[in-house]
């Protein structure tokens, strides 16, 4: 919403207005909108998180799938911590 009324040429102010109007108290705050408004005014299209760089922050291979799997199965009381370990 942000970008499509940037790009209808809104100020932050009158964006910020018609959130609050659309989303009452869950309308986000001005300065999301201030931040987002200048990303797009130095031309960002996308709304979306760019690529970073350096390791996931979650890994999912089959394998390791299988490992939580049969851990668990072996033991239904296991604790977050001792899967984190594997």
């Amino acid at each position: 919403m942000i970008r499509f009324l940037f790009l209808d040429g809104k100020t932050c102010e009158e964006i910020k207005v018609k959130l609050q109007a659309v989303y009452k108290d869950h309308a986000t705050s001005l300065t999301t909108i201030g931040y987002w408004v200048n990303e797009f005014k130095r031309g960002r299209t996308s709304v979306f998180d760019e690529e970073r760089p350096g390791r996931p922050i979650e890994v999912s291979t089959e394998d390791m799938v299988n490992k939580i799997h049969d851990v668990v199965l072996a033991d239904h009381g296991v604790k977050i911590e001792r899967l984190l370990t594997l």
